[in-house]
């Protein structure tokens, strides 16, 4: 039937759901288990502060989500989260009130696990900060450049697609079929902000 059809999805599903009531867990998935580490038994009942990896921002936290909430909203966030063996990771939340003028009574909270997410968040702004720096160096002088065009190494490239944000001179494509990047050497400009971007260090100037 219907009902057994949900739970059916619910059980099944590749994403946690928790069920929240007075900032207390009721209900939990699978997934929701895998992701923090705890037995279901120990999550149902537990306080949501303990899923905070920052316990002096819950405050604030519970604040701005249970604000949106009370609006009739749907809160869309990313949070550091906690496991039970102390280890953290990037979560990204959606919640939503069941009724929303008891935004503190009973809620549904869908959590991912972005830590890849951020991780190459993290990688595209370090290199996005060294590819400044390398053409701040050469519009100096700093650095001469005299290399005609930059070339990929496939063996070596990850597919990260870094490079193609960052050429300011688009002389970069992506293979989708070879998941490499390669170098239109006719376009190219050899500023070498690919060679310093590249965090494979697949990239050489020619």
């Amino acid at each position: 039937d219907l009902l057994r059809e949900q739970v059916l999805i619910l059980e099944t599903l590749p994403l946690g759901v928790v069920h929240v009531r007075d900032h207390r867990i009721v209900r939990v998935n699978p997934r929701a288990v895998e992701l923090f580490g705890w037995q279901r038994e120990e999550m149902l009942g537990m306080g949501t502060e303990q899923v905070y990896a920052r316990p002096e921002e819950t405050a604030e936290t519970r604040r701005i989500c249970y604000a949106t909430l009370a609006q009739g909203a749907v809160f869309r966030g990313d949070l550091l989260l906690r496991r039970k063996d102390g280890g953290v990771f990037w979560g990204r939340l959606i919640g939503q009130a069941l009724d929303p003028r008891q935004p503190l009574g009973e809620s549904i909270w869908i959590i991912d696990d972005i830590d890849d997410d951020k991780a190459a968040e993290e990688r595209l702004r370090q290199a996005r900060a060294a590819a400044a720096m390398v053409l701040a160096y050469i519009a100096q002088g700093k650095i001469e450049v005299d290399a005609r065009f930059a070339e990929v190494d496939a063996e070596r490239c990850s597919g990260c697609r870094m490079c193609n944000e960052l050429c300011p001179y688009t002389a970069i494509t992506y293979d989708e079929d070879e998941g490499r990047s390669s170098v239109q050497s006719a376009v190219c400009k050899a500023c070498g902000t690919c060679v310093a971007a590249c965090p494979s260090g697949a990239i050489t100037a020619r």
